[in-house]
């Protein structure tokens, strides 16, 4: 283990890190480098926390290493820490450590000084409730750590993986995976991995000031989903200490550790199990049947994702397949497959096909499936978007005289599994059991450096009250805050899901880690993408990442809601442009493109991210524009909802995450608060020009766009009124449009279908993020307004 410690820090040395081991009688060379690392360093924690990269670091770290404490050991932190990228005299450090360096110096808190698994165990008196059990993991500062006093590491039986079209990297400097490259293809998207580890761990009553969770009771204060306990009345796996192979993990045992992913995607599958939604009227026969749809290409069990090379990502480090595109048609036997579709006798949004869910909002099978692309019997497809009534073609289930045609399938390699572990030298010997992690194999997320539960708690604690209910129909409750169990589903294909375990998405510290004296604060919060469920959307019937369904369990003769991927759209896309559009509905840290299917906006994409200002839209489809047709009559123009296809888009690699991916947490809040402003003012507005008031349900958002950079409006604000705003100001255009008629095609032949909506009134709005408020009527001049504080 030494000779691991030396390797690391003697490469880091040569990349200028020598200043900081040397700060802490730290020298590669030293012959008595073991007990260097044990012995107290010889400065105060003050001393230490003026060292740049170390202000949030345990005010009782006084070791390089400290045995089986991570949080207190100064070596470990230098190395995890993202803030830690300069010598103490400021020179920027030229090399950082690798994913598979963090994985080894977390071994080597655990094993420097190894304890022996009697005495791990006698600290709770017996086994019967001790487990290995797997957990994704990461070292973070201060501000997201269960406690929020400290840097300290964050577990989760949880963990989300992202697919994509390229390999996953590293960046050391941050110490965690990125989204894409600077010089990537625009279009690309670098699977996201998440790392796995096995601890042996303890199960306990939720307690605030030991172990957490994170945000201890806010789900059950919220009145979230299910959450009808407190977390003190709950079950919680803790963990106590990491296992790893070899002999230095716990004193006389030579483990062999071994971490086995599966994952399964059955959204086909339910999609002909469960008749389409349409079992209760007599089922339908949607053309395949058991036990043809037991197997692929309806069930997917393989392929979906794998562990990374442990050389270079460290053990137990999974990412999504690589694949050319993140959807594919779905074929058996060399040629696509679909399923025939009844006459739709359910409400939804047109004209995706519509399975409603059952009781507690439970999903057995997609709640969304595209629809639109009709399968002929000669195998050709048959694009519905270019009929103008294509939304009644879905409704009716009849074209071209054929009813109950067949509609085109396509895979998604999404899916949700389970992380397990065989501990040679452990399990069966001293330990019976292992407890599997949940695995959620997820979407791209386009805002990856956006966090849904700072998200929440900054509603919560710093919008203003009467500004809340401006903002959503929904609590935007993160992952972390479900109190359900993991897909018991999954227990049909060999894990080992225990209905009766409500917390798998929950995040815990370290037995005791909360425990760790007075608060340090934190440095300057990093963006770093997470792989952990306080990263991930929480669940809306359904969500952005996972779904919910009830399942029957006879040993415990109840009905237990669980989390379950396949309640998601089929294709994911499908469910991605019902998400956007309606971002009113699903307040989770998705794109909102509400602005362009007509519906109320929360959190308004720019001009660049909807493609109308030099860059590609997200989605592939530009937002609202101006159109001025032959009578110099005024339009907002905009893709017609219904024919909008993601699922082509995603097809054609039109996606991008080029301009979201710049969004930081300021930003998104910053537009989620303006938007709600802008919403008051217009009220205040209406109220105050009774003579021509706007129509409120049919103002469209023309323009949007965030910050001072090159604004040329908020500039001629500024000096018409004498004003200066601040770096978070808020820009939008607003007209005022009539309803539109019937579609416009884009050209003949073209799948486009366009909305055009005869503009009666315009407006400018800017909005800072204090308040201060201005604003500009067509051929008027620019009038300053109440500031909009609360």
């Amino acid at each position: 283990m030494i000779a691991i410690v030396r390797e690391i820090i003697q490469r880091l040395s040569d990349g200028g890190w020598s200043p900081i081991f040397a700060k802490f009688g730290i020298n590669p060379a030293s012959e008595t480098l073991h007990d260097d690392l044990i012995k107290p360093v010889g400065l105060s924690p003050n001393q230490i926390a003026m060292i740049p990269g170390f202000g949030d670091i345990s005010p009782l770290a006084k070791q390089a290493i400290e045995p089986g404490s991570p949080a207190r050991s100064i070596l470990f932190h230098a190395l995890s820490s993202p803030n830690v990228t300069t010598t103490p005299d400021g020179t920027p450090l030229a090399a950082f450590p690798t994913a598979a360096d963090l994985d080894q110096m977390e071994n080597v808190v655990f094993g420097l000084v190894p304890p022996t698994f009697e005495a791990l165990a006698a600290r709770f008196g017996n086994t019967a409730n001790l487990a290995a059990v797997v957990f994704a993991r990461e070292y973070r500062q201060a501000a997201k750590t269960v406690h929020g006093d400290h840097a300290d590491l964050v577990f989760s039986r949880t963990g989300i993986t992202r697919v994509g079209t390229e390999e996953a990297v590293w960046d050391g400097k941050t110490r965690s995976y990125l989204p894409r490259e600077e010089d990537d293809d625009p279009f690309a998207f670098r699977v996201l991995p998440c790392r796995y580890g096995v601890y042996l761990a303890v199960q306990l009553k939720g307690k605030k000031d030991d172990f957490g969770p994170f945000k201890f009771n806010r789900a059950f204060e919220l009145n979230g989903q299910e959450a009808n306990e407190p977390d003190d009345q709950l079950d919680f796996w803790v963990p106590v200490h990491k296992l790893f192979d070899g002999s230095d993990c716990l004193l006389g045992l030579t483990l062999d550790v071994q971490l086995d992913a599966h994952h399964i995607n059955e959204k086909l599958r339910r999609i002909h199990v469960n008749n389409l939604g349409e079992r209760g009227l007599g089922g339908f026969d949607t053309g395949f049947k058991s036990p043809a749809t037991d197997v692929a290409p309806f069930l997917v069990t393989s392929g979906l994702a794998s562990f990374l090379n442990q050389n270079v990502h460290g053990s137990g480090t999974l990412a999504a397949t690589v694949r050319p595109r993140v959807i594919e048609p779905t074929e058996l036997n060399g040629q696509q497959i679909g399923t025939k579709i009844p006459a739709r006798r359910h409400g939804g949004l047109s004209p995706s096909f519509f399975t409603p869910g059952g009781q507690r909002g439970a999903h057995p099978s997609p709640e969304w499936m595209h629809v639109r692309s009709r399968l002929k019997r000669d195998g050709t497809i048959d694009n519905l978007n270019l009929r103008e009534d294509v939304a009644d073609v879905v409704r009716s289930a009849s074209v071209a005289g054929v009813r109950n045609f067949t509609a085109g399938h396509y895979t998604d390699f999404t899916g949700d599994g389970w992380i397990d572990a065989k501990v040679g030298g452990l399990l069966g010997s001293r330990l019976d059991r292992m407890v599997p992690a949940y695995s959620v194999i997820a979407a791209p997320d386009f805002y990856p450096y956006v966090d849904q539960s700072v998200l929440l708690d900054w509603w919560r604690t710093q919008v203003p009250t009467n500004l809340r209910s401006e903002m959503w129909n929904r609590l935007p409750l993160a992952l972390c805050d479900q109190r359900s169990a993991a897909n018991i589903t999954l227990r049909e294909f060999g894990g080992d899901i225990r209905p009766e375990n409500k917390t798998p998405t929950a995040i815990v510290g370290l037995k005791g880690s909360a425990n760790a004296g007075s608060s340090r604060g934190s440095e300057l919060e990093i963006q770093r993408v997470s792989a952990l469920p306080d990263a991930g959307a929480g669940v809306y019937q359904p969500g952005w990442d996972v779904s919910t369904d009830v399942t029957r369990v006879d040993e415990h003769n109840e009905d237990v809601l669980h989390l379950a991927a396949y309640g998601l759209g089929s294709p994911f896309p499908e469910d991605a442009k019902l998400c956007a559009a309606l971002s009113a509905f699903w307040p989770g840290v998705a794109p909102d493109s509400a602005r362009s299917s007509g519906q109320r906006p929360i959190a308004p994409m720019t001009d660049r991210e909807v493609g109308l200002d030099g860059a590609p839209a997200w989605d592939g489809v530009p937002g609202p524009r101006r159109h001025v047709d032959g009578s110099n009559r005024e339009f907002v123009e905009t893709d017609n909802f219904d024919h909008v296809d993601y699922v082509q888009n995603a097809l054609d690699g039109r996606f991008t995450m080029v301009e979201t991916m710049k969004v930081s947490q300021q930003d998104y809040q910053g537009r989620v608060l303006a938007t709600a402003r802008m919403r008051q003012f217009l009220r205040a507005s209406n109220n105050q020009r009774p003579g021509d008031p706007l129509n409120l349900g049919a103002v469209r958002i023309l323009s949007f766009n965030q910050g001072r950079q090159s604004n040329a409006t908020v500039a001629s604000a500024e000096s018409a009124l004498g004003i200066q705003f601040d770096a978070g100001v808020c820009q939008f255009g607003l007209a005022e449009v009539m309803a539109a008629n019937r579609p416009v095609r884009a050209a003949p032949g073209s799948p486009r279908w366009l909305r055009r909506e005869e503009i009666t009134e315009e407006v400018d709005v800017i909005i800072g993020s204090d308040g201060l408020t201005a604003f500009r009527f067509k051929g008027r001049n620019w009038e300053p307004a109440e500031p909009l504080v609360g």
